[in-house]
């Protein structure tokens, strides 16, 4: 027989407490060696390399026409590629797609050269309103 409470059975109390403080208990780790390999930062990779395919398949004919409409749009290569600092210091390559003409950098020191104003908004933020160097395709995929 249980005594009974306010609160409901003395049985049911003692159970609810034990497995409150059990579940606040720090857990011992596995010794088994697949489960200790399938820590966070695993299974966190494993997430990234699995959604990056599907995004890069679902999303393959969108890229194919942007990477034709870059193409068509202005000569140069499809693609800028840039340094980056990465996680722990470490350099990789950005790969994006071009929104600018080719040798984008040169005519920014031609047209600064020639236009003391546009010079002068460049030095202020690093950017100009209306830039002449982005084609028209990279008019549309800076908006999105």
């Amino acid at each position: 027989m249980t005594a009974e409470s306010p609160l409901g059975s003395v049985r049911v109390q003692t159970g609810l407490s034990r497995k409150l403080t059990r579940s606040l208990a720090p857990r011992q780790p596995s010794t088994h060696p697949f489960v200790r390999r399938l820590n966070g930062e695993t299974c966190k990779r494993l997430f990234d390399i699995v959604f990056s395919l599907s995004v890069l398949i679902l999303g393959f004919p969108v890229y194919l026409i942007l990477a034709l409409a870059i193409a068509i749009a202005s000569p140069g290569p499809i693609f800028y590629v840039q340094q980056r600092i990465g996680q722990h210091y470490q350099p990789f390559y950005c790969v994006k797609f071009r929104t600018m003409v080719k040798d984008a950098d040169q005519v920014l020191a031609e047209m600064k050269q020639n236009a003391p104003h546009l010079h002068q908004e460049f030095q202020e933020n690093y950017k100009l309103k209306q830039d002449p160097r982005i084609t028209p395709i990279g008019k549309f995929l800076r908006l999105t």
